[in-house]
């Protein structure tokens, strides 16, 4: 039997570090030292900015070694609540319902589906720019600290060393010859030229995370006919977000890029899955509760998405794809709503804002009764929970590469970059395509509970100021593109989150 010692060293190890409660309670029960350097690994991982171990945490893991001995199939790999913060009581099972007894509760609060239309002359990317200055720069101005700002054209005309506030589009950034950043602003009038200043080194950190095409407000001296940086805010959320609970103890499951018609496509993980959801597989009370699945985009390969696909692909054909995940998704229990929108492999125009799935290549799908299809992005409420749904293509294909310090292993963080720009792909003309109209359906208005994007193929999860962020992963193994890019999937992980009670678990199939 471990002492008390050799227990906080060796979580100390992990950086962590446990409740008395904690600590007694593994004293008691008598865990080995494998299974508490398990318990170390498994906290880090799923829950990286944890520092402090509940005894409830070390309980739920003690549970999930009972299941694993017990499932012969040994299907659970894993089970664990991550830590939320938040002071809510312990679920009462003995008032348990079952979802299948209560009443889907979903309410669209933004859907793309038949909007999509634009591009076809010069007045639709006005229309486009102007719809997304207008939006981004009314929640600036919503900020305390934006109070006072003024328009870029009256800049030019004052004679003051006083700091100013100015809102505008950032465009053309770059590097000068002293090693600070250039960048240009303007507003729907006029344009500047900022610039940051070695006695201001925070201005060129701030520069240095800025996206074209973003709205930020801007602070400075208007000096020599050159705008001098002092700080940038961005529009980002409220500080104090209060989250919308439901009234009921039901779970929603959160997946995406299942990648059907792969060869790397996992259908044993994904199968599964289906069995968890059917209550098989020693965990029918959490599978009982779900009543809502919600899938982020790929729900196939496709065909033709890049040079040379034909040889990772097992189902050449695109009808028959869909006609594959659809029997799948038939598997699932009738009660469970499952929610759809489209990715980059799926059969879809792919400029974003998405209109849905093609109904002519997936109407196998649209015959499900509990399935239903829209757009991407997709703002709904389930449960009274509001929920942001992107696949999040512009996560990999533009966002990483202008800010320092992200990482394909860590989409998340690069997610928090979104909500502060409060727009899903603000970069115009990146590796993401985007479709210009009268309305910018990017931008981010309403700020949701949770945000669920895909396309990383990487499960995480952080906060940022309330709003919980999930990068749902894959069900597909990595591929020789994927390898070759640095990216190492997580297939099979599912996030499963209690809309009352905001838990999250984690299950890896």
């Amino acid at each position: 039997m471990l002492k008390k010692e050799q227990i906080i060293v060796e979580l100390m190890n992990y950086g962590l570090c446990l409740t008395s409660k904690a600590l007694d309670y593994i004293v008691k029960v008598g865990i080995n030292n494998e299974d508490l350097e398990k318990l170390g690994k498994i906290v880090k991982e799923l829950k990286p900015e944890i520092f402090i171990i509940s005894e409830d945490t070390v309980k739920d893991f003690i549970k999930l070694e009972e299941i694993k001995g017990e499932n012969s199939n040994n299907l659970l790999l894993k089970v664990y609540e991550k830590e939320t913060q938040e002071q809510i009581s312990p679920t009462d099972t003995s008032s348990h319902l079952n979802a299948r007894e209560i009443v889907s509760d979903i309410e669209i609060i933004s859907d793309p589906s038949g909007k999509t239309m634009g591009g076809k002359d010069i007045d639709d990317f006005l229309h486009y720019f102007r719809d997304r200055f207008e939006k981004l720069s009314s929640l600036l101005k919503m900020r305390r600290d934006v109070e006072g700002y003024i328009p870029i054209k009256a800049v030019k005309n004052l004679n003051t060393k006083d700091e100013i506030k100015i809102i505008g589009m950032v465009k053309e950034k770059r590097s000068t010859k002293t090693g600070n950043i250039r960048f240009e602003l303007e507003d729907l009038e006029e344009n500047i030229q900022a610039f940051t200043t070695d006695k201001i080194p925070e201005s060129k950190k701030k520069a240095e995370r800025l996206v074209p095409d973003q709205v930020v407000c801007t602070t400075g001296r208007w000096m020599n006919n050159r705008f001098l940086v002092a700080n940038i805010t961005w529009p980002d959320l409220p500080f104090k977000n209060q989250k919308n609970r439901a009234k009921e103890e039901v779970c929603a499951a959160f997946i995406s890029d299942i990648h059907y018609g792969s060869k790397k496509f996992d259908e044993e993980a994904f199968k599964n899955f289906i069995h968890f959801l059917q209550g098989k597989n020693g965990a029918e009370k959490l599978a009982e509760r779900i009543k809502y699945l919600l899938v982020v985009g790929d729900v196939v390969d496709g065909v033709g998405i890049y040079p040379g696909q034909e040889k990772d692909l097992k189902i050449p054909d695109i009808y028959e794809q869909y006609d594959g995940i659809a029997r799948l998704l038939s598997e699932i229990p009738d009660h469970i709503q499952t929610i759809i929108i489209p990715g980059n492999h799926d059969a879809t125009r792919q400029a974003e804002p998405q209109p849905p799935i093609n109904k002519k290549f997936a109407k196998s799908l649209y015959e499900l009764p509990n399935v239903h299809l829209y757009g991407n992005p997709l703002q709904l409420k389930i449960h009274g929970v509001n929920v942001l749904m992107y696949h999040g293509r512009s996560i990999l294909d533009d966002i990483i590469g202008f800010i320092p310090g992200l990482s394909i292993d860590k989409p998340a963080e690069t997610m928090k970059e979104l909500l502060k720009c409060r727009h899903l792909a603000p970069y115009f003309g990146g590796n993401t395509p985007t479709a210009a109209g009268e309305e910018d359906m990017l931008v981010i208005q309403s700020v949701p509970d949770i945000f669920l994007t895909g396309h990383a193929h990487v499960n995480d999860f952080s906060k940022h100021r309330g709003v919980f962020l999930i990068n749902t992963g894959t069900f597909q193994k990595q591929t020789d593109y994927q390898k070759s890019q640095g990216i190492n999937p997580t297939p099979g992980k599912v996030s499963i989150i209690n809309l009352k009670t905001f838990k999250i678990t984690l299950i890896e199939f």
